[in-house]
C-alpha cells in the first residue's frame, strides 16, 4: 500500500466521508482504461457526490440501477428504496418548510420548483432532499469497497493531492528554517512587488499558472501593539497566546494582498478581535447550531478571532484552551468537523507566504475582475511576475 493510501485509510473515522469519497473519485477519474470493476466503482463513487437525480435519470440510468442493487447489497434500504422509485418514475413527495413566528403560528413557506429538479414532467426536488438524508450508510459502504479496490490496484494519489503534497513541502521548508510567526509575517510584508497570477477556478484547482494574468498587490502593515495591550492579553489567555503576541508586537494586524485598495486578507488590530469574535459566535448560535446551541464546542467562546477574509461569515480563529489550544480553525468550517486547520500560527503565516491561494480561495470569495471575467488567485509572487 503507498504512503497516500495509508494515510487515506487513517483519515476514515477522523474526516467527512464526502471528503475522502471526493478524492477517491479524483483517482479514479485518473485511471487510462479502467477494467470493469474498476469503472463500476468509480460510478458508485461519482453517484456519492451527486447533486440532483435529475441528470441521472436523463443520462446514467444504468448507474442508478447499479447503485440500487449495490444499496441492497450494504443494507441502505432507504436509499435503494428511493433509487428503485426514481428508476420506476415516482419522485419522492415535494419538499414543504414552515417556520415559527413569535406568536406561535406555523407560517408554511412556498418552495418553487426549480427547472433543475424538474423531468418527464415531474417534480425531483423531493427525491434530492431524501437521499441527501439518507446517503450517508450507502457513501460509508462505497468508501469501505472502494478502498479495499483501491488497495489491490495499488490506486496512485491524484494530480490535486500531489499538489498538495508540493504545497505541504514548500510551507514545511518554510518551517524548516526556524522563522517564527512573526519574522514570516514581517517577511510577507516586506515583500516589495507583491504579484498574484489569476486564473479560472480550474486553473487554480489544478495549480496551472499558463495563462494567468499578473496582478498588482500591496501589503498594508499596522505598527506594532503597544506594550500594555499585549501585557493584557497575556495576562487573561497566558503563555499559549506568546507566538501570537510576538507577531502583534511587530505589527497590530495588518490589510493583506491588496489589489485596487481592496485587501484579500484583513488580520485585525487586537482592538476588534472581540468584535470579530462576536459576530462568529453570532453566526454560531443563530445560525450554525441554532437549534442545538449545546453543542457549539466551548473553545470558541475563548478564541480569538484575528482575520477574514471580506465577505465572508467565517473567522480566521486562534485557539486558546482545550486540546486545540495554539491551533488555527476556520469558524463553522473547521469547528463543525473538530479539525484544526493549521497547527500553529506559524504553519498559518508559512502557509500565506508559500501557499497564498490554500488560504484566500477558502470560500471563493477573492476574485479579480479581468476583461469582463472573474479570475481567482492561483499563485502568488512575492517579488513579482510576469504572465506565465
Amino acid at each position: 500500500m503507498n504512503e497516500w493510501l495509508r494515510e487515506l485509510n487513517g483519515r476514515v473515522g477522523n474526516t467527512s466521508e464526502a471528503i475522502l469519497v471526493r478524492e477517491l473519485d479524483l483517482a479514479f477519474t485518473e485511471i487510462p482504461d479502467p477494467p470493469q470493476p474498476v469503472s463500476d466503482m468509480h460510478d458508485l463513487l461519482r453517484f456519492c457526490r451527486f447533486d440532483a437525480i435529475v441528470p441521472w435519470l436523463r443520462q446514467e440510468r444504468d448507474v442508478l440501477a447499479r447503485a440500487e442493487a449495490f444499496a441492497r447489497r450494504v443494507g441502505a434500504n432507504k436509499v435503494a428504496t428511493i433509487l428503485a422509485d426514481a428508476l420506476a418514475g415516482t419522485p419522492q413527495p415535494a419538499v414543504s418548510f414552515s417556520v415559527n413566528l413569535p406568536d406561535g403560528v406555523s407560517m408554511p413557506i412556498d418552495v418553487p420548483t426549480l427547472e433543475v429538479t424538474r423531468f418527464d414532467g415531474k417534480d425531483w426536488g423531493g427525491t434530492d432532499l431524501a437521499l441527501s438524508f439518507s446517503i450517508e450508510p450507502f457513501e460509508k459502504a462505497v468508501l469501505r469497497e472502494a478502498l479495499a479496490l483501491a488497495e489491490k490496484i495499488d490506486l496512485q494519489p491524484p494530480l490535486e493531492v500531489r499538489q498538495r503534497q508540493q504545497a505541504d513541502a514548500r510551507v514545511g521548508e518554510r518551517m524548516s528554517a526556524g522563522k517564527g510567526a512573526a519574522e514570516l509575517f514581517t517577511e510577507l510584508v516586506s515583500a516589495r512587488h507583491p504579484t498574484m497570477l489569476a486564473g479560472s477556478w480550474e486553473q487554480y484547482e489544478n495549480r496551472v499558472t499558463q495563462g494567468c494574468r499578473p496582478v498588482a498587490l500591496e501589503h498594508r502593515p499596522f505598527a506594532g501593539a503597544s506594550p500594555q495591550d499585549l501585557a493584557r492579553v497575556e495576562k487573561r489567555y497566558g503563555p499559549v497566546v506568546k507566538e501570537l503576541l510576538d507577531l502583534y508586537a511587530a505589527h497590530d494586524g495588518a490589510d493583506l494582498f491588496c489589489h485596487e485598495g481592496e485587501p484579500a486578507f484583513c488580520m485585525v488590530p487586537m482592538a476588534h478581535w472581540q468584535e470579530l469574535l462576536d459576530e462568529a459566535i453570532g453566526w454560531a448560535e443563530t445560525v450554525t447550531w441554532q437549534f442545538e446551541r449545546d453543542e457549539i464546542p466551548s473553545y470558541l467562546y475563548s478564541a480569538i478571532a484575528f482575520g477574514y477574509i471580506p465577505l465572508d461569515s467565517e473567522k480566521w480563529l486562534f485557539i486558546t484552551e482545550g486540546e486545540h489550544a495554539g491551533k488555527i480553525m476556520l469558524s463553522d468550517t473547521d469547528l463543525i468537523e473538530a479539525q484544526p486547520r493549521f497547527a500553529s500560527l506559524g504553519e498559518f503565516v508559512a502557509t500565506l507566504l508559500a501557499d497564498t491561494p490554500r488560504i484566500l480561495n477558502c470560500g471563493g470569495y477573492v476574485r479579480y475582475l479581468i476583461d469582463d471575467e472573474n479570475c481567482f488567485p492561483v499563485a502568488y509572487r512575492p517579488e513579482g511576475a510576469e504572465g506565465e
